[in-house]
Order: structure tokens, then C-alpha cells, then sequence
């Protein structure tokens, strides 16, 4: 490249070098001997074949990827183009540019998905939900959840239920009556996972809550081993050779992958329907009791990674595991290479196994899914987002993987926001006493947890055409990745940026917040059409959970965490919540 730089320019090679530096910090391009005006974007293309992922891996690799973009925001601008190798894309970072990104996202908007995730589901015909649509059938569903699961209207009516939840876990918790949460990781995810079976379901769930729970247990602990393993893979740079060796690692998480999610989703949804079946009637408020009469155990020990392996369970079961079809895809979504992660299934399980299998069934998921929703179509609560989704006629496939899909996000992004904002609460025992003081800080509460730890560090998009925004042209089908987690940062739109103040999301008499200075800027659910469809049902979950948790318990976290990527960022270490009753 550079040989051939110096040829076409015919110029000394220092010359040549003071051009390059040139052309990479003001968007220059040097051609046949002539200065063009090219994209005023700066672009960074990085080592021949590789681009910056060696300087990407020596910065932290994926893991950090945040603070690494985040760096070169500050060295670059608040837009930058970057070859990382496998992948050019375009960050962005500024607020403004942002929401103008989003205005041009077009009627159908794309975003990034891994090839693996798509080959890998055309290959097997699994039925996925909204996050793998794209086109008129993305916009056909997308339009009618929009109706139900972003309406103020159908998450009030679920209140009672939801009063009922959080006030069942502020009963389990007294268990760790002055002392530390135990596994508080797992105790969020089993919340944030009865959070979304319940709002589906409706008030049924809660009177039958002891019959649901194991199965709620079940699936916490199955999402947390594999998260677990998952992210231990993400910071190797060879998964194949990793197989190959037999190394620990891999061993654990093919044993956790193993233990697969297909009889746990499928006792979860199975069990969904015929409870979404029955008459509806108020959730009868929570009681004092013991846990052995709601089906809790009173302790749950730390998750231990069971079952056999995929070799022989494969061997054994013809039927195709959709396990295998989440899992290779969590690989590639954390940055293992695509070509690897593929390759190393095709190998496995495709070539040796399944070439007979894969072209004559259908996925197992989808079976299962078939199978339940036949039992869906009778008396639904009425307050259930399930009966509203039925009510619109929907085919049984569309709503098991709608459903489906639903139940495997729930356990991440708001357990972790969950755990970050009592990190953030328990190390400032003065924000506590303001929020008791004033209910409605929850609110600033939950916005500044999210604008410091926002659920996606970074948000993609693929533009349908070419655009002009403020001057930089981006390219059609590029591929732009909006850096939330700079954009919460922004001292220009957040005064001391890096500190957690929720009265600055306090209105003043002139209408305008406190410390914000253009609201905005703040995007953790992004914007547009393929905004986050579960927004509405987070926001009341974080709000109540966080409510009520203070109206009962001091927190306080001593122990200060670093923020790490593993699908969504979480605490590079346990964060260690210790509770105290408080008095009334």
C-alpha cells in the first residue's frame, strides 16, 4: 500500500509519510499526484488485512471496547471511520449527529446482525422474533407490538401484578437481612425474568406464582452459566484451537451449552399458555410467609454447570437443539471472528451430524413454540400483553418466536441495569435519603444509571441510502455504530458528566432540567422505528424495583467496579450489595 503510494505520488518517502498523516487526520486522499476533497470524516484503515484489531486487542480487546472508542472520540472527533478489520464502520458520537442518524434510518431500518445468526437460522428454519426481522414483515409486527407493549395503558393495567412482584422479592430478600446479597447477579435475572412472564401473562401468574417459580429459577441459572462461559471465550483469540485443545474453558462451556435451554423454554412456554388461560381475577396481594409455600427454596445455592456433552447428546437426540442456535450466535455477537465461529459449527455438528437432519426438520424450537400456542387461543387474561398479541390474528409461529425471544432478553439488560444502578446507590448514601425524601428522584435515579451505564454501549444501524449529515457524507448500506456510552458522557449536554447526580434530571421553574442542558441527547432505548420495544415495560420495572428496595432496605456497596462488555456492560467484578432493614 504504502509502495504503491509512493509510486503514484512520485515523492520522497518522507514526503510521503507527512501525507499520510495528512490524509488521516483531515480526511484527505492522495490520487495520481493531485489532492482530492475527500469525506471530511477521519478514517483510520489501520494495518493491511487486520485494520486496528491488534490496537483494539492491546486496548482490552471487546471487552473494552467502550473505552477504546471513547479514546478515540477524544483523539478524532465525534465521528470517525475505523477498518477493524472484518468490519469498517463509522462511530458517532455527538448527540445531535445521532438523533440525525436515526431521521435517516428509513422506513425499514437495519440494523447489525452477525452472518452466523442468519445463515445459521435459514440453515435449520428457525422462526426468530423481532430483533432477526427486517423489511415488511419486521414493520407488520413491529407495528402491531407497538401497540401494546408501548402504550401507558397496558403496562398500568398491569400494576397490581407488578406490585405483587416487586414486593415478593423485597420479602425474599430478607434473608440477607443485614449481610450481603447473595449471588445478587442471579437474583436480578430471576426477577427481571418473572418480570416479563408475568407482564405476558397477566394476573393468572400471580395465582399460580408457586407453580412458576421453579421453572423461573431453572432459566436464571441456565442464562447465567452460559453468559459466564460465553465471556470467557470472547477474549481468546481462537475458539477452534481452544476446542481442539480441550482447554478448561471450552470444556465448561460446552458443558453449560449442553445443559441446553430446549426443556426449560419449552416447560416455561408450555406452561404459559394454559396459566394465560384462566379466568382472569385480581392478583390477591402478597402475604407474610415462608418460601417453602411459594415453591422458593430458602437457599438457592451458586449456579454449577451440569449435563452432558454436545458430542454425546447429540448423539444420542436426532432432534436438532436450538441451544446451539443462541449460543454460536452470543460467540459471534461478543467479537469472536465470524468465519471461526461458523466454521467451527459447520465442522462440528453440520458435516458430522446434521447434513441429513438440518434439510428435513424444521428447528425444535419452532416445533415446541407450534406446539403450545395450539393451547393459547382460548380464555387469555385480559391484561396479559400475550392476550393482546393473540388478539390480533397472528400466526402460531410469529407469536412462539415473538414470545420466545421476549423471555431470552429479559434476562439481561434489566438485571444488569439493575445491579448497576444499587452499585450506584449504595456508594452515596446521601442520593438514598434524597429519594426517600422525594419519591419521584427514582426517575433521575433510573436515567443517570443509564446514561453512565447504558444497556447497549453502542447502537448499530445500516443506512438504506447515501446521506449528508452536517457535512459528512456517509455511505449507502454503511454500517454506523452510534457510541451511546460517549454520548452520556458529553460534558457539552452533561455538566460534571462523569458523576452520578440524579436531581439534575429535576425541573426548574423554567421548564428545563436541572443539569441537563438539552434532554435530547439522552437515547438508552434509542429512537425511530426500531426504537427498544420493551422500554416502556423496563422503565416500570427499574422504577418500582428501586422504589421499594430503598423504602426498605439502606444499601450500601463498598467495593468500586470497573464497567466490562459481555453482550451488555456489566460490572468487571461482583458487585457486593449489603442490605440493612430500615425502620418505620
Amino acid at each position: 500500500m504504502f509502495l504503491r503510494f509512493m509510486i503514484e505520488t512520485s515523492c520522497s518517502p518522507l514526503r510521503m509519510l507527512r501525507l499520510a498523516h495528512c490524509t488521516f487526520r483531515t480526511g484527505r486522499k492522495f490520487s495520481k499526484g493531485n489532492f482530492v476533497r475527500a469525506p471530511t470524516i477521519p478514517y483510520d484503515g489501520g494495518l493491511p488485512f487486520v485494520g486496528t484489531s491488534l490496537a483494539i486487542g492491546a486496548a482490552g480487546g471487546a471487552p473494552k471496547l467502550h473505552e477504546y472508542v471513547d479514546s478515540r472520540h477524544k483523539q478524532l472527533g465525534p465521528i470517525f471511520r475505523e477498518n477493524m478489520g472484518p468490519v469498517t464502520a463509522v462511530f458517532v458520537s455527538d448527540p445531535s449527529l445521532i438523533r440525525k442518524v436515526f431521521l435517516v434510518e428509513g422506513k425499514f431500518p437495519k440494523h447489525f446482525v452477525p452472518k452466523a445468526w442468519s445463515l445459521y437460522n435459514e440453515l435449520h428454519k428457525c422462526k426468530r422474533g423481532l430483533f432477526f426481522m427486517d423489511g415488511e414483515e419486521w414493520y407488520t409486527l413491529r407495528r402491531v407490538m407497538n401497540k401494546y407493549f408501548l402504550s401507558p395503558e397496558s403496562i398500568k393495567n398491569l400494576e397490581g401484578l407488578h406490585e405483587n412482584l416487586v414486593s415478593h422479592l423485597i420479602q425474599r430478600w430478607k434473608r440477607f437481612d443485614g449481610q450481603e446479597v447473595e449471588n445478587l447477579e442471579f437474583e436480578f435475572y430471576r426477577h427481571s425474568i418473572s418480570f416479563v412472564l408475568g407482564s405476558l401473562i397477566g394476573n393468572s401468574y400471580w395465582n399460580k406464582f408457586a407453580e412458576y417459580n421453579p421453572y423461573v429459577d431453572e432459566l436464571a441459572q441456565k442464562f447465567q452459566q452460559v453468559f459466564e462461559t460465553s465471556s470467557k471465550l470472547n477474549v481468546l483469540p481462537s475458539v477452534k484451537l481452544v476446542q481442539f485443545l480441550g482447554l478448561p474453558v471450552w470444556k465448561t462451556f460446552e458443558s453449560a451449552v449442553g445443559a441446553s435451554l430446549d426443556a426449560t423454554l419449552s416447560s416455561v412456554v408450555t406452561k404459559m399458555f394454559p396459566l394465560s388461560r384462566e379466568v382472569q381475577t385480581d392478583p390477591q396481594p402478597i402475604v407474610e410467609r415462608e418460601f417453602s409455600s411459594t415453591g422458593v427454596q430458602a437457599n438457592i445455592p451458586k449456579p454449577k454447570i451440569k449435563g452432558p456433552s454436545l458430542e454425546h447428546q447429540f448423539t444420542q437426540v436426532p432432534n436438532f437443539s436450538p441451544s446451539l442456535c443462541h449460543f454460536l450466535s452470543l460467540l459471534v455477537l461478543l467479537g469472536i471472528n465470524v468465519g471461526i465461529s461458523f466454521k467451527l459449527y459447520n465442522e462440528l455438528y453440520v458435516e458430522k451430524r446434521f447434513a441429513p437432519v438440518a434439510t428435513t426438520q424444521t428447528c425444535c424450537l419452532c416445533r415446541m413454540a407450534r406446539n403450545v400456542v395450539k393451547k393459547a387461543f382460548d380464555d387469555l387474561s385480559e391484561n396479559g400483553l400475550l392476550y393482546k398479541l393473540a388478539s390480533e390474528n397472528l400466526h402460531e409461529d410469529v407469536i412462539s418466536a415473538l414470545v420466545s425471544d421476549l423471555l431470552i432478553a429479559a434476562g439481561d439488560t434489566t438485571a444488569f441495569t439493575s445491579q448497576w444502578a444499587v452499585y450506584l446507590l449504595g456508594r452515596d448514601r446521601s442520593v438514598q435519603d434524597a429519594v426517600r425524601r422525594d419519591p419521584s428522584l427514582i426517575r433521575g435515579v433510573v436515567r443517570e444509571t443509564l446514561r453512565l451505564y447504558p444497556s447497549a454501549a453502542f447502537i448499530a444501524r445500516v443506512l438504506p441510502n447515501a446521506e449528508t449529515i452536517d457535512g459528512y457524507h456517509l455511505e449507502k448500506e454503511e454500517l454506523v455504530l452510534l457510541s451511546l456510552y460517549t454520548a452520556g458522557r458529553y460534558e457539552k449536554l452533561y455538566p460534571s458528566a462523569d458523576k452520578f447526580l440524579p436531581d439534575r434530571w429535576t425541573k426548574e421553574g423554567t421548564g428545563k432540567y436541572k443539569g441537563v442542558l438539552n434532554v435530547n441527547g439522552y437515547l438508552p432505548f434509542a429512537m425511530g422505528a426500531r426504537s427498544c420495544i420493551g422500554a416502556r415495560l423496563a422503565n416500570a420495572q427499574l422504577n418500582m424495583t428501586l422504589s421499594h428496595l430503598l423504602e426498605n432496605y439502606d444499601l450500601d456497596t463498598k467495593e468500586e467496579s470497573g464497567m466490562v462488555l459481555r453482550l451488555v456492560p456489566v460490572p468487571s467484578r461482583p458487585v457486593r450489595l449489603r442490605i440493612q432493614s430500615r425502620k418505620k
